[in-house]
């Protein structure tokens, strides 16, 4: 089904039973993984630790929300105080290591 510009597809079963069988994450994360290994671009947007780990087994590159943080501060999409809210936001809500969280807290403090 299209939308717009937006397409809406699903895995082959295939792919899902496949990952399935191999790795132990949720639905959501292995619908998401497989979708990606059946498209050329190897980019996923996830926050699951546990997808992530698979990713990263497989060759699939991650970002996670921390991630487009850094890129949107950097490149000037987001003001500094958008991305200091974002940045209160994910660290009381995610689940990101305390390395996570310094390495964004530094960047925003660098790129000030």
């Amino acid at each position: 089904m299209a939308i717009g510009k937006i397409r809406i597809k699903d895995p082959s079963k295939e792919k899902v039973l496949q990952l399935n069988n191999k790795f132990n994450i949720v639905k959501g994360e292995l619908h998401a993984v497989a979708l990606c290994l059946e498209n050329k671009n190897r980019i996923i947007f996830m926050d699951d630790k546990k997808g992530i780990r698979v990713c990263n087994l497989i060759g699939i590159k991650v970002y996670t929300a921390l991630t487009l943080l850094n890129i949107f501060y950097k490149s000037k999409i987001i003001s500094k105080k958008k991305a200091d809210n974002y940045f209160l936001d994910l660290k009381t809500f995610g689940r990101y290591t305390t390395d996570e969280l310094n390495i964004t807290k530094k960047i925003l403090e660098v790129n000030n």
